[in-house]
Order: C-alpha cells, then sequence, then structure tokens
C-alpha cells in the first residue's frame, strides 16, 4: 500500500514494547504451548498414594529453578503436545530440589533434570538424567506404560502379587545424558 501515515511521534526512537509484553505475546501464537497443561503434584508420597488408587505409574521429575536444563525440559518438552497426552496415563510429581531435598536424596537424584518413573510398589522402571527431548522421552514413557499394563494383565490373570519378583529379571531402563541407554541392576527407593 502507498498510503502516508500522519504522526506527530518519531517511531525510529521508540522504545521496545517489555519483554512481558512479548512473552504473553508468544504464548498465545501457535506452536507456543503452555507446560500448565501436565497437572503435577508436589509431594512423592501423596503421588503414590494416587498412583496405587488409579493403578497408574507414578511419573517423578526432579528439577531445579537455578537449573537451565530443568527450565528447557519443562517449556518445550515437557510442554509438548504429545508428551502432555501420553502424561494423562500417569500420576505426575514435579519435586523442587531446592525445597525438597529430602525427596532427592530418598530417590538417589543428584543431576537434574532427572525424570523418574516408578510403579505403585515405588520401584523404578525407569531413570533419565538431563535434557531429554520430546523425541528420547516419548518412547520410554510408552515403554513405562507397555512394561506397567504387562505387569497389571499378568496379575490379573494369575491372580499373583508376586509381579515384582518376576519383572525384577529385566531391571530398570537408566540413562545418564540424552542419547545412551542402559541397563541397571531392579532398585528400590528408600522409604
Amino acid at each position: 500500500r502507498d498510503e502516508v501515515v500522519h504522526t506527530t511521534q518519531s517511531t525510529h526512537n521508540r522504545w521496545p514494547e517489555p519483554v512481558t509484553y512479548r512473552i504473553d505475546q508468544n504464548d498465545t501464537q501457535p506452536g507456543h504451548y503452555d507446560s500448565e497443561r501436565i497437572s503435577f503434584i508436589e509431594n512423592c508420597d501423596i503421588g503414590l498414594r494416587l498412583a496405587d488408587f488409579a493403578n497408574k505409574p507414578l511419573l517423578i521429575v526432579f528439577r531445579a529453578a537455578w537449573c537451565r536444563w530443568s527450565m528447557a525440559l519443562t517449556q518445550q518438552t515437557l510442554s509438548d503436545p504429545s508428551i502432555v497426552a501420553l502424561t494423562d496415563s500417569f500420576v505426575c510429581v514435579q519435586v523442587d530440589a531446592d525445597r525438597h531435598a529430602k525427596t532427592c536424596q530418598q530417590y538417589s537424584v543428584t543431576q537434574f533434570p532427572t525424570i523418574l518413573i516408578v510403579d505403585t510398589e515405588d520401584n523404578e522402571i525407569i531413570r533419565r538424567s538431563g535434557h531429554t527431548m520430546v523425541a528420547d522421552l516419548t518412547p520410554l514413557l510408552q515403554s513405562a506404560l507397555s512394561s506397567s499394563q504387562i505387569a497389571e494383565r499378568h496379575l490379573r490373570s494369575t491372580g499373583d502379587n508376586d509381579i515384582v519378583a518376576k519383572t525384577e529379571d529385566t531391571g530398570p531402563a537408566t540413562t545418564t545424558d540424552t542419547l545412551h541407554t542402559a541397563k541397571s541392576t531392579p532398585q528400590k527407593n528408600a522409604r
């Protein structure tokens, strides 16, 4: 358009819009998702009781406010719609390392962020430390769900409460970074 704009103020000396305004605008644009869509509980004991009641595995995200990778995990990975959809099958707990240091010690968490998936008996299924991308987290969540569903089906079909002993042979999958996966011995968390 070849319209002339008449204004009394100069536009070249104008201050930029405040950062908070730009952040608010970005949150409403397509491709920007709110991480609040995952319902997190901040207490592991309550989370375990809810997981047992709902017969769902417990997804625990250990993070620290000062850790940039924890922030990236929360803002990027955990706000992705595919991850949000998968977490509906979990009871989700978020642990702030600064406020809940005893919980971090209880689960032997020393790196942040750490994603830990445990069954209703507090047995570790999967552990992953470090920033995790959506492409890496999706198969881990699906694997945890399939192992939980297999254990649940077996428990219903046999009526056997000794399912933990039968699944301990495989051990939980653990990772120390986003590229490598290894097997470790099963771990019962100290409570």
